[in-house]
């Protein structure tokens, strides 16, 4: 018999140096001389009957950046794109010995814009997808699967700082709803 509950904790901190950074106005690395990261991360998964499960994982995050290694205009700011808080919520539904359905939704805080290293442009908005994907494993080294990525058809987007106009240009990413068919084979 399956545990019902399992339940992991974790708590994290990284000094880092000479940290790579990719530019994405000039398309060059870029390094920072020191930056640290800290946070919490919980994951929950319950065994609610023999054929349904339930996860939960979430995360929260800081990231600094201690010295640019330029100017110094960026010390003690927070890294780009970095949020604050992810969470996933999901739920797994065996419907038979072969096939498997699995919804999922998946949120993450706003954060600074990619390439805002003054911390004063606007930020980028929440990430939100509902996903939902069936798999059917037909032999031992074949699964077929259909998914719906995005079921809800969120405006999602990567906003990245720009000193034109508009302030801020955002790139789509997710942000409309997409159907997938696939097989995976092994051999």
């Amino acid at each position: 018999m399956l545990p019902s509950n399992r339940l992991k904790v974790s708590v994290f901190h990284a000094r880092l140096k000479d940290e790579i950074y990719f530019d994405p106005f000039t398309f060059t690395n870029t390094n920072l001389d020191r930056s640290h990261k800290y946070g919490l991360e919980l994951q929950d998964t319950w065994q609610i009957t023999p054929a349904l499960t339930g996860s939960l994982n979430y995360a929260w995050a800081r990231a600094m950046i201690d010295r640019d290694g330029g100017s110094g205009s960026f010390d003690g700011k927070e890294l780009p794109t970095v949020p604050r808080h992810n969470l996933v919520l999901g739920l797994s539904f065996r419907m038979s010995d072969a096939g498997t359905l699995n919804l999922s939704h998946t949120w993450r805080s706003k954060a600074w814009a990619d390439g805002d290293f003054d911390n004063n442009a606007p930020r980028q908005r929440e990430f939100q997808s509902t996903d939902a994907v069936y798999r059917h494993r037909v032999t031992k080294d074949v699964e077929l699967y259909a998914a719906v990525s995005n079921l809800f058809a969120h405006e999602n987007g990567v906003w990245v700082e720009s000193t034109f106009r508009p302030p801020v240009v955002i790139y789509p990413v997710d942000f409309t709803r997409t159907w997938k068919l696939g097989a995976r084979i092994s051999f």
